[in-house]
C-alpha cells in the first residue's frame, strides 16, 4: 500500500505572477497528478483546472497581518493532513516530465525507513555524499553545508519541524536550521547523482526567479514554448555582470551581507 504524500508548493502572495506558469507547465507535465496541493500563501486564494490546489491563505487562518517565513512554512504544516511532503517553489518550472511512480517509491522507502528528508535536486545538497543501503540514494554528511536544502525535496513533515524557528527567514532557516541538522542523528539522503544527474524525477531549472527578477534562460524558450503570456516588464530580467551568481558557502558573514542586501 502506497504512503500518502502531498505537495507544497511554497510561495508568498508577492509572487502570484509565477503561479499560472507554475501549474500550467505542472499540468503539462504531471498530468495525472492525483496529490493534494497546498500553495502557501499568506491571502490570496487559486485555483487551476484539473489540479487540487489548496491555498494555505496563512494570514487569513492565524489573523496575523505580519508572518516570517519560517511561520508560514510552519503553517503549512499545520494544514497538510499527510505526514510526507513533496517541497517545490513557484519558480521550479517543469520543464519535463515528472516521475511520480518513482516518487511514490521514495515516499514508501521514507516511511518504512524512518527517514527524514530525500533531495531531489542536483544543486541542492553539497556532498561529498557515501553510499547507502538504497541504489536510489546517496547519504548525505551529517556536516554537509547543505543538509538541509530549499530545493526540490521529500521531507517528513513532523521531523522537519524541529529544524524550524518561527522568526527566521528563509536565508536565516538555511543557515541555522542546517547547524541544528548538524546535532541531530536524522537520516538524510540525496538521489544518486550517477544515475539521476539531471534534476530527472522533477526536472526543473534553478531557478526561475533570480534577485527578484526573471531569469531570462529559464523562463523565455519554456513559456513561448507552452504559449504562457508573461508581462516580463512587471519584474525585469536578471542581468548578471558576469553570469548567474553561484551559491556561496553557508557562513554567518554570508548569511548577515544576505540580510543587508534586502533592507
Amino acid at each position: 500500500m502506497n504512503t500518502e504524500y502531498s505537495i507544497l508548493v511554497n510561495s508568498t502572495d508577492s509572487y502570484d505572477d509565477c503561479w499560472g506558469p507554475f501549474f500550467t507547465l505542472f499540468k503539462a507535465y504531471w498530468p495525472d497528478c492525483q496529490q493534494k496541493i497546498y500553495l502557501n500563501t499568506e491571502h490570496k486564494d487559486f485555483a487551476f483546472p484539473g489540479l487540487d490546489i489548496r491555498p494555505t491563505q496563512a494570514s487569513l487562518r492565524t489573523g496575523q497581518a505580519e508572518l516570517t517565513w519560517s511561520e508560514c512554512f510552519l503553517n503549512a504544516f499545520d494544514t497538510i493532513e499527510s505526514d510526507y511532503v513533496l517541497y517545490l517553489q513557484e519558480d521550479y518550472f517543469l520543464k519535463g516530465f515528472a516521475q511520480p511512480a518513482k516518487i511514490q517509491e521514495l515516499v514508501n522507502l521514507m516511511q518504512a525507513h524512518d527517514i527524514t528528508y530525500v533531495g531531489l535536486s542536483d544543486p541542492g545538497n553539497l556532498g561529498p555524499f557515501t553510499p547507502s543501503f538504497h541504489p536510489d540514494l546517496w547519504t548525505v554528511g551529517q556536516k554537509d553545508a547543505y543538509r538541509i536544502s530549499l530545493q526540490a525535496s521529500l521531507f517528513n513533515k513532523e521531523k522537519m519541524r524541529r529544524y524550524v524557528r518561527k522568526h527566521e527567514n528563509p536565508w536565516q532557516f538555511e543557515y541555522f536550521g542546517n547547524k541544528r541538522a548538524h546535532r541531530v542523528k536524522d537520516s538524510f539522503y540525496t538521489l544518486n547523482r550517477d544515475l539521476y544527474p539531471h534534476n530527472d524525477l522533477f526536472p526543473y531549472d534553478a531557478t526561475g526567479i533570480v534577485s527578484k527578477q526573471w531569469d531570462k534562460k529559464v523562463v523565455l524558450e519554456l513559456f513561448e514554448k507552452h504559449h504562457i503570456d508573461i508581462d516580463y516588464a512587471q519584474r525585469g530580467f536578471f542581468t548578471p555582470t558576469t553570469q548567474k551568481p553561484k551559491r556561496k558557502p553557508i557562513t554567518v558573514e554570508n548569511v548577515l551581507s544576505r540580510l543587508k542586501s534586502l533592507i
